[in-house]
């Protein structure tokens, strides 16, 4: 096994069960005889069956691990080079098959690829004489809602039995489900518009209060919690996690959104569109297109600000200024 393999390919419960089915393969050739030819291969096409099934269970399982890491390696790829715009469906299916993007080799995608772990259940399968290809393999990301990727994979399968028995050609369509809610995953607007200079994770939002009255006193602690730690929001009038990496900071039914922190500090209001802290407060808006109508809430920050449109959204309507 190779230095790659090594490394990072796991196999989980599949092994335990590839290596079962080894044995009991053991056990078939060791048994065969003349007289029970047809129960023997029954009982063969029976057991690759069941490869076969194990197979295709942890290939969701790596489907979605190695799409995580490809979205970490084209978020690397992006400090230097921008968005991916229109090449985001190449760059990441090559990402995922391969690691790559134009043919060099990402580092957090190493060993989680596609291939690499073909390669290691290819290990496995030639000790029950078996060989499994993949070829004409396509690989669509969208957006199932604001939290959740859907995984789309279509490939041709080929799995023949090296005894010249049986073979297998079928087409097989995956299907699997990244939540990306908490996974912690890059959020390349911060980085690419700051030139470099913020970054931020994107963690969906704890709240889903932003205030309170105490004692006829307006109580803003959540709401500036959830601007200082940057979690995320749902919102119809911003850009998807998916067109985060493209580039593209139109509107979205499943945008998500997040406050660029000006409550430590006046800093980062030099990162704005307007290079002040006029403009709203809001991600994409901060950075981007600035906003018609911003608005001040009462106790806030007077830097934070929100447009007219999204009070709403955030039930802030009646404590505007």
């Amino acid at each position: 096994m190779n230095s790659r393999l090594k490394k990072g390919v796991v196999f989980s419960l599949f092994v335990i069960t590839a290596i079962s089915l080894v044995m009991l393969s053991y056990q078939i050739k060791t048994e065969f005889k003349e007289e029970i030819k047809a129960e023997t291969f029954v009982n063969r096409a029976e057991l690759i069956n069941q490869f076969i099934d194990n197979f295709e269970k942890d290939l969701s399982r790596t489907l979605k691990l190695s799409t995580k890491s490809s979205f970490e390696s084209a978020y690397n790829y992006m400090k230097s080079t921008g968005y991916l715009g229109s090449n985001f469906d190449l760059r990441m299916k090559e990402l995922i098959l391969f690691g790559t993007i134009l043919g060099t080799p990402q580092a957090t995608s190493e060993d989680k690829t596609i291939y690499s772990w073909l390669e290691g259940i290819n290990l496995i399968a030639n000790q029950l004489n078996i060989n499994i290809s993949l070829d004409e393999i396509s690989i669509y990301l969208t957006q199932k809602d604001a939290w959740t990727i859907n995984i789309t994979m279509t490939t041709n399968v080929s799995i023949s039995d090296n005894l010249g028995q049986l073979k297998w050609n079928y087409t097989l369509i995956k299907n699997t489900m990244l939540d990306i809610s908490n996974e912690g995953l890059p959020d390349p607007v911060y980085y690419i518009e700051s030139v470099g200079t913020m970054e931020n994770l994107i963690k969906k939002t704890n709240y889903s209060t932003f205030w309170y009255n105490l004692s006829g006193s307006i109580n803003v602690d959540y709401l500036t919690n959830h601007v200082t730690n940057q979690f995320y929001h749902n919102n119809s009038n911003a850009p998807s996690f998916i067109m985060r990496y493209k580039g593209d900071l139109s509107s979205n039914e499943y945008g998500i959104e997040s406050f660029v922190n000006i409550v430590s500090g006046s800093a980062v209001c030099t990162n704005s569109v307007t290079g002040d802290c006029s403009v709203c407060t809001t991600d994409y808006q901060f950075f981007s297109e600035g906003c018609s109508s911003p608005k001040q809430i009462e106790n806030m920050e007077p830097r934070f600000k929100i447009d007219n449109s999204d009070t709403e959204n955030y039930n802030l309507d009646d404590i505007e200024i």
